[in-house]
């Protein structure tokens, strides 16, 4: 081949690709394209003040409470927060403080309280893991309180015989 010949051959290459990356670029009427809905964060407990961040992304326990180091004080408790774990719709979450984890643990007849207790304790009861732990923690800075035993055990989806071992260890 000649000169002239591979130039042409080489033009027609790049138009084929440059075709080709066009019509990949531009999203058809058929794609859905991803849409970030705004997810706030609400924060309140033990800080100096209560705050409000804005992201249209999912985001960590971690990277929230970073962002808190300013406006904690010597009370905040951050110990029963999963820091990996995404945050990924509008949330209200509640610092404890130090003072009520040392009230939290153990009721007088020595039976754990859900509603207050940490993740590490409520993997101390009955078919308890991480991931159920995990649950209950998030529901109860979600929604609020845990008030019944027959609403617990929808949110960890355990078998009535557990739930009864669950009811003697700990209370609501």
């Amino acid at each position: 081949m000649r000169k002239k010949e591979y130039i042409i051959v080489a033009i027609f290459i790049g138009f084929i690709f440059f075709i080709f990356l066009e019509g990949r670029s531009k999203p058809s009427a058929n794609t859905l394209v991803p849409v970030h809905t705004k997810i706030e964060v609400s924060i309140e407990g033990e800080l100096m003040r209560n705050v409000t961040y804005i992201y249209y992304k999912p985001v960590t326990y971690g990277t929230v409470l970073g962002r808190l180091e300013k406006i904690k004080n010597e009370y905040s408790d951050f110990s029963s927060f999963v820091r990996s774990e995404k945050i990924r719709e509008s949330i209200t979450i509640v610092i404890p403080s130090l003072d009520d984890k040392l009230d939290s643990f153990e009721s007088p007849e020595g039976k754990i309280n859900i509603n207050n207790a940490t993740k590490k304790e409520l993997i101390t009861l009955h078919q308890i893991g991480e991931k159920r732990a995990d649950k209950i923690i998030n529901y109860i800075q979600s929604q609020g309180n845990i008030q019944t035993w027959e609403k617990l055990k929808e949110i960890i989806s355990v078998s009535n015989e557990a739930m009864e071992r669950i009811k003697e260890q700990a209370i609501l």
